[in-house]
This record gives structure tokens, C-alpha cells and sequence, in this order.
């Protein structure tokens, strides 16, 4: 390595060495030639040396040590001037309106993966992130969605701005597009006070068949929102079709998952609607059988305070049922210790 003096390069580090194969063993041994084929045949044993000729300015190599105390650099990355490059970078593509290149993807893609469990806390970020949900041309999917969240904005007018957003994104999303999943997993990651302006986008959206089992997490998050909330929380496993783990008419699951999960969070504040709930069970519309789908079922109808000798029963009844075993540590865990998850 030359640093500059004046009009002249002046030599200020060098490694010389040699790299040998030597012999290891005296007999021939099996040998492996890897390349396009692989062949085996005899040969001496060698091993890799690398010697240093400690005749540059330097003996070690140290490299770091060169440059710092030699060449007095400072290695610390400067993050922040980084960070605004890349953020003035990005919402200078923003800006425009071509379709995004490889390259400007690639930028996006790696600036929000700073967020992927970390909260932004930078205006500027919190600024971007609406910006980025806005604009069609990015393409929300699993890492984005963990990412875009200002989980860590104190402002509620950000958090009711970026809300706004999102949800505009959803409605101009076709619902067969993977990205109205997305930005209905976004939405769903947001305080209770700024999800409520939009429960009656979430009422119109549980409504619709084609629309509703894209978005289980979000519709889940009807627990959040009491007695409107629960019952149509309960509209949801009545009306997703489900008659039985055979049924022809449960083409979809995720409403009547998203129905007993966030009833199952409820717990007694969805008491007013166990009677429902139980007629449904009764009904055979409410799926008992071992594994998860039970311990849901079990978890649920305990946690809104139903008899457990009416769960014991409905158990009894399924298809493939929980041994006896199982089933009463399933009761005892709703009371306990309650997985109101799938």
C-alpha cells in the first residue's frame, strides 16, 4: 500500500509470504480431486502453509493498526450521514413516477430491513414509511410488513396519517393480490385508538366472502372493540361455513379462526356472547377434534365462561376427539394459562 507525499507515492505497507503445499505423509494415501468429476486415486499427503517474509515495513500483517495509526483513518462508520443519504436517495425515487428499477428496489429493500424488529424512532423515517405505503410501485410483502410500522412515534397524528394510508392502500389493492394480506398485517399491528376511525372499513370488509379471509390477523383485532366487536366476532364463525373438518362449505378458514381467536382474547368481556357461541358448538359448527383446532375450540368457550361439562360433551361428540387426558388439561390451561392462538 502507497500513501501520497507531495508528487510522490511513499511505500507504507506490505505482506510478503510464500504459500506451499507440503508433503504430510510419507505413504500414499487416498486422495480427492474435485472439480467437474470427482475422482479418488492415490497420492502423498499435503497440507497448506502460509509463511510471512517480514521484510516490509510492517511485520503482522496488521491491517486495522496500518490504518489507523499510520494512516490516521477513522473506521467508524458514520451511520447517520449514511442513514440521510439513503433516506434523501429514496425519497428522491419517490418523487417520480417511472417504474422502479432493480437497483432503487434493492435500496428500498435494504433500508427498511434496518426496522425488522426495532422501531423507527426518526421523523424522517416515520415521514418516508407513509410515503412508501402511498406509493403502488413498492411491493409489500412479509419483510416490509414487519417493517413499516413508526411503532415508535409519540405523535397520534402520524400513527391516524400512516392508519389513513394504509387503509387507502388496501381499498385500490385487488383482494386476489398478496399485498392486500399485507397491508391488512400492517394495519393490524396498530394501537386500538388509531384502528377504531377505520371498524367500519373492518365491519364492510368481514362482510364480504372474497374479501375477509385475507385478512385474519386484522379482523382478529374485533376483540379490541367490546360488544361490536364480539358479536361480529361470533358472525364470523357462523357465517365462514364451517360444518364440520370436512365440510364442503369451509373453503376458507381464516374467518373462523379470526371469529374464535379474538373471542378466545376476549374472554369474559364476550361473555354475553357464550350463548351464541354454544348453539354453534351444538350445531356441530364449532371443530373439536385433537390438535389445535380443539384446543382453540376448548380455550374459548371456557374463557367465556361456558360449563365444562358442556365442553366435555361437545368433545365427546367430534370427530377424532382428545383423549380424556388431554382434554382436561386443556380445560384447566383456559383457565390458567390460555393460548388463544392457532
Amino acid at each position: 500500500m502507497y500513501q501520497r507525499v507531495g508528487d510522490t507515492l511513499k511505500e507504507t505497507y506490505r505482506w510478503t509470504g510464500l504459500k506451499a503445499d507440503v508433503m504430510k505423509h510419507r505413504l500414499a494415501l487416498p486422495q480427492l480431486t474435485i472439480g467437474n468429476d470427482l475422482n479418488v486415486g492415490s497420492g502423498f499427503g499435503r497440507e497448506e502453509i502460509r509463511r510471512n517474509i517480514p521484510e516490509g515495513p510492517y511485520k503482522g500483517p496488521d491491517f486495522t493498526g496500518l490504518l489507523i495509526t499510520k494512516l490516521g483513518l477513522n473506521l467508524t462508520p458514520d451511520t447517520a450521514s449514511l442513514s440521510a443519504t439513503t433516506q434523501g436517495a429514496i425519497a428522491g425515487v419517490l418523487a417520480g413516477t417511472s417504474p422502479l428499477t432493480r437497483v432503487q428496489e434493492r435500496l428500498i429493500k435494504e433500508y427498511l430491513a434496518r426496522f425488522i424488529g426495532r422501531s423507527a424512532t426518526n421523523p424522517f423515517d416515520h415521514a418516508l414509511f407513509l410515503q412508501l405505503v402511498k406509493d403502488s410501485r413498492v411491493v409489500l410483502n412479509s419483510r416490509t410488513a414487519d417493517a413499516l410500522f413508526p411503532a415508535g412515534s409519540g405523535d397520534p397524528a402520524v400513527l391516524q396519517a400512516f392508519a389513513r394510508a394504509v387503509t387507502e392502500r388496501l381499498q385500490r389493492t385487488p383482494t386476489d393480490d398478496e399485498q392486500f394480506e399485507f397491508a391488512g398485517k400492517i394495519l393490524a399491528r396498530l394501537p386500538t385508538e388509531v384502528l377504531a376511525p377505520h371498524l367500519p372499513d373492518m365491519l364492510a370488509w368481514s362482510n364480504d366472502p372474497t374479501v375477509r379471509w385475507n385478512l385474519e390477523p386484522l379482523l382478529t383485532r374485533f376483540s379490541d372493540f367490546g360488544a361490536v366487536g364480539a358479536e361480529r366476532l361470533v358472525f364470523l364463525v357462523r357465517d365462514s361455513g364451517y360444518g364440520g373438518l370436512h365440510s364442503k362449505g369451509f373453503a376458507k378458514r381464516e374467518p373462523y379462526l379470526a371469529g374464535l381467536t379474538g373471542l378466545c382474547r376476549m374472554g369474559s368481556a364476550a361473555a354475553a356472547q357464550s350463548g351464541d357461541l354454544l348453539a354453534l358448538a351444538r350445531d356441530g359448527r364449532i371443530f373439536f377434534s385433537d390438535g389445535r383446532y380443539g384446543e382453540l375450540a376448548v380455550h374459548t368457550l371456557i374463557r367465556l365462561g361456558v360449563a365444562e361439562t358442556e365442553v366435555r360433551a361437545l368433545s365427546l361428540v367430534a370427530d377424532a376427539p382428545m383423549n380424556a387426558t388431554k382434554l382436561e388439561r386443556e380445560i384447566s390451561r383456559a383457565k390458567t394459562e390460555p393460548e388463544c392462538i392457532f
